[in-house]
C-alpha cells in the first residue's frame, strides 16, 4: 500500500506491513524503516499549525518496530521510535502539547509548549495499550510502559513503569543481572547509580533467536 507513495516519503523501507485505515499527514517528513508493521487505523501526523520546519524528519519509526491499531503519533518537532519497539493499541505519542497559561484565551488558540522537544523511544521498548507519552522525553532501551500509563518525564533503560503519573515498579541491575522492585525513590536512585551501564543489544544473539522462533513455527505448522 505505502510503496506506491515511496517517492513522497523522506525514507520508506522494504517489507512493510500496512493495514487498512492508515492516516499519514506530512509524508515528506516521515521515515519508516524495513519490516515495520502498521496495524489498522494508525495515524502518523506532523502537526500542520505548530511544526518546526527546521527538522528534515519529524516522525521516524525504526526497523522491525510494531505499531498497534489506533495508535496516534504526532510531531511538533521530532518523534523517534527506534528499532524493535512494540507499541500496543490506542497509544498516543507526542513531543509537545498545548499551553493553557492564558485564561482569557481558549486553549485551542494557545501555542504548543515547545517547538524544540524531541521524544525518543529507544530500541527494544514496549509501550502498553492506551499509554500516553508526551513532551521532550526519552524512554530508555528495553523499558516497559504499562497499560494506560501517562508518561511526561524520562524513563531509564530497562525499567517497568506504570500509573498516572507513572512510577517505576522494576529496574534491571546490569552488574547483578537481575530485576529489582525498588520500595522507595531513594532505593531506585541508588540502584540507578550503582547498576552499571547497558552496553547495547547483540544483533547476533537477536538474529539467532529470531531464526530459532521461525524454525519452531515451521515445525509446529507441519
Amino acid at each position: 500500500m505505502l510503496q506506491q507513495y515511496k517517492s513522497q516519503f523522506y525514507h520508506l523501507g522494504e517489507n512493510i506491513v500496512c493495514k487498512e485505515g492508515i492516516v499519514i499527514e506530512g509524508i515528506d517528513k516521515m521515515s519508516i524503516g524495513d519490516n515495520v508493521k502498521l496495524m489498522p487505523n494508525v495515524t502518523l501526523l506532523v502537526n500542520p499549525y505548530f511544526e518546526n520546519d527546521k527538522q528534515d524528519v519529524k516522525v521516524s519509526i525504526g526497523d522491525r518496530s510494531f505499531v498497534g491499531r489506533n495508535v496516534i503519533i504526532e510531531s511538533f518537532n521530532q518523534v523517534v521510535v527506534e528499532e524493535d519497539v512494540l507499541i500496543g493499541p490506542r497509544v498516543y505519542i507526542s513531543d509537545s502539547q498545548h499551553t493553557y497559561s492564558n485564561p482569557q484565551l481558549p486553549i485551542h488558540y494557545q501555542p504548543s509548549k515547545s517547538m524544540s522537544n524531541r521524544l525518543v523511544v529507544k530500541r527494544g521498548g514496549w509501550i502498553g495499550t492506551g499509554a500516553v507519552l508526551v513532551g521532550g522525553i526519552t524512554i530508555g532501551y528495553g523499558s516497559v510502559i504499562g497499560a494506560n500509563s501517562v508518561v511526561t518525564s524520562d524513563v531509564p533503560s530497562h525499567c517497568v513503569v506504570f500509573g498516572n503519573p507513572s512510577t517505576v515498579l522494576r529496574i534491571y541491575h546490569y552488574k547483578e543481572q537481575r530485576w529489582i522492585n525498588p520500595t522507595s525513590e531513594d532505593e531506585f536512585i541508588q540502584i540507578l547509580q550503582e547498576r552499571g551501564e547497558f552496553l547495547g543489544y547483540d544483533d547476533k544473539i537477536i538474529l539467532e533467536h529470531m531464526q530459532s522462533q521461525l524454525k519452531e513455527i515451521k515445525e509446529t505448522s507441519k
